[in-house]
């Protein structure tokens, strides 16, 4: 126990660690001040600070370049569905009118059969004249501008 006492607190063979802590201390010390508290590090923390807000200014134009697109996009669709009706609507006319059409030209047919077979009688001389005349458009216009008689 006297050998404990004559020591001391201080045990010397472990003062060149305590030593080398206290360095290590100290260079952690000055390191994070460099980081933390010179000028270029305050400058490089600017820089990247400017960076980041180009970056997200970028972010948000392109994200509102998004927006407009897919509503330019909800917009095409919106009018192709409705060129698509008129497109529908459209096709059933001409469905409509093309059947309107055959049965107007069987009709006419229909018409000109009957007008070549009928056997016209001896009317008043004013009728007389309408009449001829009227027989006579209505042939052309069956025979498709021929006359029926040749």
């Amino acid at each position: 126990m006297a050998d404990e006492d004559d020591k001391g607190w201080l045990d010397w063979g472990n003062v060149p660690q305590w030593i080398s802590a206290l360095c290590a201390f100290a260079l952690a010390a000055l390191a994070i001040y460099g980081l933390f508290f010179s000028q270029t590090s305050q400058a490089l923390v600017s820089y990247l600070q400017s960076e980041l807000a180009v970056r997200n200014q970028r972010i948000a134009t392109l994200e509102l370049r998004e927006q407009q697109l897919q509503a330019s996009v909800k917009s095409a669709e919106a009018n192709l569905s409705g060129l698509a009706d008129q497109k529908t609507a459209a096709e059933k006319q001409i469905a409509q009118l093309n059947s309107e059409q055959r049965a107007l030209s069987s009709k006419v047919k229909e018409l000109g059969a009957t007008l070549s077979t009928t056997e016209f009688f001896a009317c008043p001389r004013e009728d007389r004249h309408e009449a001829g005349l009227h027989n006579y458009f209505a042939g052309q216009y069956l025979s498709g501008g021929r006359s029926l008689q040749t």
